[in-house]
């Protein structure tokens, strides 16, 4: 009998799941260097929301870009963080 798949929404999940915990990884690694300016690491500050930031979640998007042609980070936490990113974008 073959394999029953995976739902998206499971796949979603396992996704989000994998990005947290690349950025909680990440979160842990820094927290010790202060002139780290990350805006992925909020800590519990409110996150970019509103449309007027539009142009400042672009300019993350092409450095967590950079990132990933640099090879600093792997697909995954690459499509990830710009997947999150990119839902904060007011239309």
């Amino acid at each position: 009998m073959a394999a029953q798949r995976s739902s998206a929404s499971k796949r979603q999940r396992d996704i989000d799941k994998r990005s947290r915990a690349a950025e909680k990884r990440d979160r842990r690694q820094r927290k010790g260097d202060p002139s780290t300016d990350d805006p992925l690491a909020t800590d519990g500050v409110e996150e970019i929301t509103t449309p007027a930031d539009s142009s400042a979640i672009l300019e993350q998007v092409e450095q967590l870009q950079r990132e990933f042609d640099a090879e600093i980070i792997d697909f995954e936490t690459y499509d990830a963080r710009k997947t999150e990113l990119l839902s904060h974008i007011q239309i």
